[in-house]
This record gives C-alpha cells, structure tokens and sequence, in this order.
C-alpha cells in the first residue's frame, strides 16, 4: 500500500460512506504505510513465525536459528518469498528486516544459502497442509496459517522467534482506476460489520482489528499465542517498509540465492 500510495495508484477514501470505521482499533491507525489514515481500512493482521511438530522439533531455543537445524535436513520449509525468507535471516543476525545496507544483506544472503541443502521446499501457498500431514517438522508460515494447521493437528504449534518478526496489515483500498468510488466504499463498510468480521475470522483464521467482532471469537482461539498475539512479541515486531529503489537489492541477492 505505501508503494502504490507513492506512485499515485490509489485513491483518498470518503471515510463518510464507511460508517462501520468505529470499529477499527485504534492501534492499527496511522502506521507509516499510511500515516494520516487515508488511503486504507486495516482489516487483518497477523506476523511471521515457524510452524513447528511438538514431537519432533525442540524450540527451547526460541530463536530463528532453529530453521538452520541440521537435525532436520530436508524437513525445512521456506518461504518462497524474498521479503519473508530473508526477513528471518536479517532478525537472526540481528538487523532490520528493512535494512538497505549492503553488508547486511550480503551477510542475511550467505545464511540463506547455508540452510538451502537443509530445505524441503521453496513455496508460498501449500506450507500447512505438508505440516498436517506430518511430511516436515517446521516451516516459516505467517500466523493465521498457523492457526488453521493447528486447529488440524495437535501436534502442531507456532513460535514467534525471541530476535522479534515482521508485523503486517492487511488493509482495503480502492484503486483509482475505480469507475464507482461510493460503492467501493460501501462494500468496505460491509466487510467492517461485526456480522461481516465474524464470518471472515472464521474463513482465514487471522487476528481481527475489529473491537467488536473480538468479544464474539471463540475462547479456544483467543487461547491460540499465533491468532491472540502477546503484547511482549508485538513489543519486537517491526513492519516491512516500501524500499523503493532498494528493492533490486534485494531481488538480485534471492536470485542469487535461487541459482547457488
């Protein structure tokens, strides 16, 4: 969203026609993606982290160095996702998952390709059902996928890594290439319901931003550390920026990582 709101891809909203906008807390207003609120309605949130087997995988550790286990070669899953996979490299060595130092992301591309023999796969959709059915110990997953394989498994739990993780948004917005701007708005106020919200929680499993539709959510789920994320993990999260001209900087070095 920050990219497109730079690029003058998407339009002010009429928060007017979005009467539903009430319900959205507080703390997922004026992040820097969209300081002023004005392009965007927060509709999900959730973070990164690993999807681990209870009997197989010993995170004592509680650190993203548990993904370069070489007890479970070939028993690894990543993220086919440059931001993501080296999002977990970058926190393990210590630096910013937005860093545009080159040293950093140099040192963040050596560990990747490190743990590459130790890696099942490279894939972004697929990750919690290969969990389920128990044909790897761990993969990094964002957490509303977590939840839906847990609620498959028992066996299966989530550990947001000690060294802290990426916070996201999902958020709403209108392109301007609109050719209803008012309708848009109104399907947005929809999906604000608490009817709406409630539905929707139900279907993907991530944390809500909606102060009503939360006092309706199961205890059991509530009870679940990846959908009711503590305050002390939320405390080391930082959100991915838009790099702008960076970014091939981080392009090249996953294809790097990709043809080693």
């Amino acid at each position: 969203i920050e990219r497109m709101i730079n690029e003058g891809m998407i339009n002010k909203i009429n928060f007017d026609n979005i009467p539903n906008y009430k319900y959205i807390d507080e703390d997922f207003k004026n992040h820097p993606y969209d300081p002023n609120n004005e392009y965007s309605v927060p509709y999900f949130w959730g973070t990164l982290g690993i999807l681990y087997n209870k009997e197989t995988v010993d995170v004592t550790s509680d650190s993203w160095e548990i993904l370069w286990d070489e007890n479970h070669s070939q028993r690894i899953i990543m993220m086919d996702s440059q931001r993501d996979s080296f999002g977990a490299a970058l926190k393990l060595l210590g630096y910013s998952m937005n860093t545009v130092n080159e040293k950093e992301l140099d040192e963040a591309k050596d560990l990747l390709i490190k743990q590459k023999p130790l890696v099942m796969a490279y894939i972004t959709d697929g990750a919690p059902d290969i969990m389920i059915n128990e044909e790897a110990d761990m993969a990094l997953v964002w957490s509303g996928e977590a939840v839906s394989a847990m609620a498959e498994n028992e066996n299966l739990d989530f550990v947001i890594p000690k060294e802290g993780s990426n916070i996201w948004i999902d958020a709403m917005f209108i392109p301007n290439t609109t050719q209803n701007q008012p309708l848009a708005e109104k399907f947005i106020d929809f999906l604000c319901s608490p009817e709406a919200t409630l539905r929707n929680i139900d279907e993907v499993w991530y944390s809500t931003v909606h102060t009503e539709a939360i006092k309706e959510v199961d205890e059991e789920l509530l009870n679940n550390a990846a959908f009711n994320i503590p305050e002390e993990d939320i405390g080391k999260m930082e959100m991915f920026r838009d790099p702008k001209e960076f970014m091939d900087m981080y392009t090249s070095r996953w294809t790097e990582i990709a043809a080693d």
